[in-house]
């Protein structure tokens, strides 16, 4: 076992890139970092408190190799260093086996609670604009992949232009290997206000190739500044080495169980001793080997994959510990009732499980029953073993691939409602097989907006728009999903928000823009539709080939557009406040989507 200096999480380093930095390999540094294989494609996120935080709308594709700098405290995501990128990915996303990875750094995500992503940076004198009022958290990476000596007298200089003061900062610049190290920072802002405008001045960086990246965070918990000791003020002297906090904070007592007399020396420790009063009951039925995915089946949307990958976790946690504070998080209705009642029995009858993945889930089949439920069907492999009373229980334990089907439901977040196990026989079919029959025309499933008097304006506007359209059940589709993800519009530093959007629907052009974008693209799609032989309806497009600013209409349409990208809501409000001639709405769409697509999403 390795051993890691811990750190002392109470003191000067609780807000470093988005989190508190709890451990450092003193190992380091290592003869290379880990690396692992990307098991399906993904963008970088800021932090993993804030799952849609994307730092920019490029993909990592399936198959391409990361770096691994860090991980969290529980092991659920993963810090990775991609190209010129440094940011967060899902440990389910790992192709490669993580069980025996040593990151450099281990690290506690900021609370989801009290803070809020607002945007990022990537170069020192890139400026950034406030768009909230209140206290802030900007953290960041310096990253070095050729290190020299002449680095030693950097400083790292915060400048705030407008209203705001730096109330404390501080940073970590561990070595990686023998030629990279990374510096990670942190400045605690308070009494910003809107148009408030960040930068940075790096002063005597040498001449070596840096990768700078600087993330915003608003926070609802100022008074945590309080217990944030200053190391420094606007200033960081980046230059200097530094591994280490001024003091050390005992070793943290582990929640693992711990071994009793009755653990055999080849099992896995027994949990902490419980009176025994009922044998448990197995948590998972065992299944053979499941099917393989069918290659119609579509990506699951973001927010909906998120939650089956915080449960995993949760799940793997509460049924070790028996702690079933984190159900509530992910679970709801039966489901949560079902698995208090579980970890219930495994205390009564002195038992836990210890689950380790062999391989990552995969997606069999999803469906979306309406606007707020959608059923999934999901192949799991783990090695599952039970011990109770300090003995292990071959009997119950298992190593076999099984099926499940989870049932979510959204209320104020999307949460599983039920779940259980099925056979092979019951996994939905993909809605876009060969085998299924083509349905074109059919109306897509509605977001559930509720009337509004925006909603009724731009159905008016469409109705008596010049530009022709076939399409009224799609269009109303398409403008309860805008009216449905009016508050995924977070740009302010580019002008994006809530109520820019909302004017520009209310623009005496809108219905024109609308049944231009609608008409072009679903004709495009179900004409696809009918030579491809699938249904238009419920089709995913991400594997058709098709445009990014295509995809986003489509899959809005549909209504499983999940929330908004940073480059899908920039192209959004491209597309409603973009300056073009009248008659392009009706004579050249196509050219209009093409500039989207370049403008919003770098395509091709």
């Amino acid at each position: 076992m390795v051993r890691i200096t811990r750190i002392l999480i109470a003191a000067s380093l609780c807000m470093v890139f988005a989190g508190c930095v709890t451990a450092i390999d003193e190992n380091l540094p290592y003869p290379q970092l880990p690396i692992i294989t990307v098991a399906t494609q993904f963008s970088l996120v800021a932090s993993p408190s804030h799952p849609t935080a994307y730092l920019t709308s490029e993909k990592i594709a399936a198959g391409e190799q990361v770096q691994v700098l860090g991980m969290d405290n529980n092991a659920a995501w993963l810090l990775i260093v991609h190209g010129d990128k440094i940011g967060w990915m899902p440990t389910f996303y790992s192709r490669t086996n993580v069980g025996t990875l040593k990151p450099a750094i281990q690290i506690e995500p900021l609370s989801a609670a009290c803070t809020h992503y607002l945007g990022a940076t990537f170069a020192p004198d890139d400026s950034w604009v406030s768009g909230a009022d209140g206290a802030g958290i900007v953290s960041g990476t310096i990253y070095r992949p050729q290190v020299n000596n002449n680095f030693a007298t950097a400083t790292l200089t915060l400048e705030i232009a407008g209203q705001g003061t730096v109330q404390a900062a501080d940073y970590l610049h561990p070595p990686l290997t023998a030629a990279t190290s990374v510096i990670l920072f942190a400045f605690a802002l308070t009494d910003l206000q809107q148009d408030s405008r960040i930068s940075f001045e790096l002063a005597n960086p040498s001449n070596e190739p840096l990768t700078f990246q600087a993330t915003f965070f608003s926070t609802d918990c100022p008074e945590q500044f309080d217990a944030w000791t200053p190391g420094y003020v606007d200033q960081l002297p980046i230059g200097t080495a530094k591994r280490t906090l001024p003091e050390e904070a005992p070793t943290p007592t582990s929640s693992r169980p711990t071994p009793t007399s009755q653990t055999p020396t080849n099992q896995t420790p027994a949990n902490p001793s419980l009176t025994p009063t009922a044998t448990a009951t197995a948590v998972i039925i065992k299944r053979p080997s499941g099917p393989t995915p069918s290659s119609e089946v579509g990506a699951l949307p973001p927010e909906i994959e998120q939650v089956l990958i915080e449960w995993d976790a949760i799940h793997h946690e509460s049924d070790r510990t028996l702690d079933p504070a984190a159900l509530p998080s992910v679970l709801t209705d039966a489901a949560l009732t079902q698995q208090q009642q579980t970890l219930a029995k495994l205390q009564q009858g002195n038992c836990y499980w210890e689950f380790i993945d062999l391989a990552p889930s995969v997606t069999l089949a999803w469906q979306a029953v309406s606007a707020s439920e959608v059923l999934v069907d999901v192949q799991k492999h783990w090695d599952a073993k039970l011990y109770c009373s300090g003995k292990f229980s071959e009997r119950d334990s298992f190593n076999e691939p099984f099926l499940i089907r989870y049932r979510l439901r959204l209320s104020d977040k999307w949460r599983i409602a039920e779940k259980k196990t099925i056979d092979e026989a019951e996994v939905m079919a993909a809605p876009s097989s060969p085998d299924s029959p083509a349905t074109t025309g059919s109306a897509p499933p509605q977001p559930g907006q509720v009337d509004s008097p925006l909603r009724a304006s731009l159905l008016k506007k469409s109705q008596i728009s010049a530009v022709s359209l076939a399409y009224q059940a799609q269009a109303a589709a398409f403008i309860d999903a805008l009216l449905l993800h009016l508050d995924d519009f977070q740009l302010p530093n580019l002008g994006i928000t809530r109520r820019t959007v909302t004017d520009a629907l209310g623009r005496s052009d809108a219905g024109d823009r609308l049944n231009s974008v609608v008409q072009e693209v679903w004709a495009d799609w179900q004409s696809n539709a009918h030579a491809r032989n699938f249904d238009a309806a419920t089709t995913d497009p991400a594997n058709q080939g098709l445009s990014p600013f295509r995809q986003l209409i489509i899959r809005m349409v549909q209504g499983r557009q999940g929330k908004l990208s940073d480059a899908q809501q920039h192209a959004l409000h491209n597309y409603f406040t973009r300056s073009e001639d009248a008659t392009v709405w009706r004579r050249d769409p196509d050219a209009v989507i093409g500039a989207i697509n370049r403008e919003s999403f770098q395509w091709p």
